[in-house]
Formats: structure tokens, sequence, C-alpha cells
């Protein structure tokens, strides 16, 4: 069957479309998370690549002749250097106990670390793109003939577009004969991540959910441990919520920088 040589890529700013299935009780979802707490961090979880070894085939009498890819960006730092400042900025203004000042040295390594680069894509997040350029066309290597032509989209995201460049560089490795037309302009940002306004009122702080979590957050999460720990006058630390959240997001995103 004749090759079509075209082929779509889509990389997304900020939406990501999957879907999974959860058959386990609270106490197996709890000792699935205890047994790997990379788990614990949600969207900055790093993606570990697919568990399956064998891809379904195409059907008797059908080969694949397109490809369209639409995927986020891979594995990034957390999404501003202003994240990371305002927990070093809480320690630096406040007394330290022995812990403390253990933590507060390890942020110090984290953030020459991350310095100006917050948001940006990680080596963690270039391997992902990497790999799973040579993971399709390993499978489907008959889409990629000699000659093919490849269009490629990104949001205008630097993650976004360094995520594309990571993902058209290992095709590239492959087969160099590919042609590959790259483009990460706003005038396609209509497609690429448009952001209706019922998008907007799910997301706003005052929509029913969010009221909801806050309030449930309110009553059953509680800093007291935490910043008893790492201060010596705890009641003097402000916005130990927002402190506590923070510290968690750096702490869990470390899996995507290494």
């Amino acid at each position: 069957m004749r090759s079509c040589l075209s082929f779509v890529f889509l990389f997304l700013s900020s939406v990501s479309v999957f879907s999974q299935s959860i058959s386990c009780t609270l106490d197996g979802l709890k000792g699935e998370l205890l047994s790997c707490p990379q788990k614990m961090g949600s969207s900055y979880y790093a993606y570990p690549g697919p568990l399956q070894k064998v891809y379904a085939l195409a059907p008797e009498g059908f080969s694949p002749v397109y490809i369209s890819h639409y995927g986020r960006h891979g594995s990034r730092w957390l999404t501003s250097d202003n994240r990371y400042l305002f927990v070093l900025n809480i320690m630096d203004s406040n007394e330290l106990t022995p812990l403390g000042r253990e933590l507060r040295e390890r942020l110090e390594l984290v953030w020459k670390d991350v310095q100006g680069c917050g948001g940006d894509l990680t080596s963690v997040g270039e391997r992902q793109h990497h790999d799973i350029a040579r993971r399709m066309f390993k499978e489907y290597s008959s889409v990629f003939a000699d000659g093919a032509s490849i269009r490629a989209y990104a949001s205008t995201s630097p993650r976004c577009m360094m995520s594309m460049m990571s993902f058209c560089e290992s095709l590239k490795e492959l087969n160099p004969s590919l042609t590959i037309k790259r483009s990460a302009h706003m005038r396609d940002m209509i497609f690429i991540n448009y952001e209706s306004p019922e998008y907007h009122a799910f997301t706003a702080d005052s929509s029913e959910w969010s009221m909801q979590y806050h309030l449930f957050r309110s009553h059953n999460v509680s800093t007291d441990r935490l910043i008893a720990s790492l201060f010596v006058s705890p009641a003097d630390v402000p916005q130990q919520m927002k402190f506590m959240e923070e510290l968690y997001w750096i702490v869990e995103n470390q899996q995507d920088t290494s």
C-alpha cells in the first residue's frame, strides 16, 4: 500500500489528554503511592515510558500510512523562579532549627541548578520526547520512508518548542532524509491551546470545586508539624500553607531534573 508522506505533531503548553482506569480501593491506592512516592507528584510525576512491549498490529490487509501525534511538553522545572524564591525568602526571614538549616542548604543546591530556568524543559523532558519519537519510528518505520514529509507545530512556550525540537531531532537521527517543517506562532495557538470561556470559569478560584477544595484543605491539612520542625518560632512564619505546598512541589519536582 502506498504511503501517505505527511505527518503532524502538535505540542501543547498546558493540556494533557490521557485516560486511566482506577480499579483499586483507597488502601490499594495508598499502598501504590507509598511504594512509589514519585507518583505523588501528580503532573510533576516524571513520565516513565510505556510498560507494554508489544503494540497492536494493523488489521490484516492494512498498513500504517499516517500518524498524528498530539503531545504535551516533557518534564520541566516548576513554572516560575518565584516559586522557589518564595520558599527561600520565608526561610531566610525566620530563624531556623538544625533541620531547617540542613534543608536550606539543600535548597540552595536546587536553586543554583534552577535559577533562570523556571518553567523550562529539563534534560529529562528532552529525553522523554526523544524516546517517544524513537519508539514511534521503530514501530511504524514504513511511515518514515526516505523523503517523508513531517509537519511539526508547537505552542509559543519555550518548553514546548524544545520538546518539539527534541522529538524532531530524534527522527532525523534515525533517517536524515526526512523533511521536517517546524513552526511555533501565536496564530497557531487557536488550535494548539485554545482556552474557552468554560475553561476559565472552571479554573477560577471562585469555581464551585475550587471553593470546596479549599474548604476541605483547611479542615484536613495541618502545617503545624512541618513548620515546628523547621522554624524556631513557628507562630511568626507567614503563609504557612503556601510555604508547605510550594516546598512539597519543589521536592516532587526533583524527579524531573536529573
